[in-house]
């Protein structure tokens, strides 16, 4: 089963978990081009709902807001997929409103209540990721090469992990390159 199947190929769409996609990428990608869609809320407005009254309190915006570091990690579970000339990824950015209950275990009830609803307000923006060049735009803007892990960490808003996570992805896209060490750090320049 796929999401979408039409003259263009394969949609597949997925929030989450991008690695259990592996071995139905392995039978589409050998006849069909496929796009897997990645939404990332860029805001959230949230709501929360007495779940006695009813009564809804004053929408709130989250502070968090999204960028194309919240998908580092599931594309990182792709990596040895990712670069199959049939294979594109769409990274959707929307603004998301998310209605809770207000029944969690804190005095305000809000911590570990239990979310209602989550529902794509507006659409704001689509990068795509199709060739493996465009998985580039992933070093951030001003970064000084060589460099290494700490500096994405510095210029981004991923922690060690996960900037982790991305030097392994670039590394095995053969986008970057590991040239020495520095101290307990390695580092990395772009592939040329």
């Amino acid at each position: 089963h796929v999401d979408i199947f039409n003259a263009q190929g394969v949609v597949e769409i997925q929030t989450r978990q991008l690695y259990k996609l592996k071995a139905k990428l392995d039978v589409l990608l050998m006849e069909y081009p496929v796009t897997i869609v990645h939404p990332i809320p860029a805001t959230k407005t949230l709501v929360w709902v007495d779940p006695v009254t009813y009564e809804a309190t004053k929408e709130r915006k989250s502070p968090k807001r999204g960028s194309i570091y919240d998908s580092v990690k599931e594309l990182y579970g792709l990596k040895d997929r990712i670069g199959h000339p049939n294979l594109s990824v769409a990274l959707i950015f929307y603004d998301m409103r998310e209605t809770r209950w207000l029944n969690g275990w804190s005095p305000d009830r809000k911590k570990g209540s239990v979310r209602h609803d989550r529902e794509p307000v507006a659409w704001i923006e689509t990068i795509y990721l199709g060739s493996r060049q465009d998985y580039l735009q992933f070093l951030p803007v001003g970064l000084s090469e060589p460099f290494t892990v700490k500096d994405i960490v510095q210029k981004t808003p991923l922690n060690e992990r996960n900037a982790s996570l991305l030097v392994g992805l670039l590394k095995h896209l053969k986008l970057i390159e590991q040239v020495g060490k520095m101290g307990r750090s390695y580092l990395y320049q772009r592939t040329h």
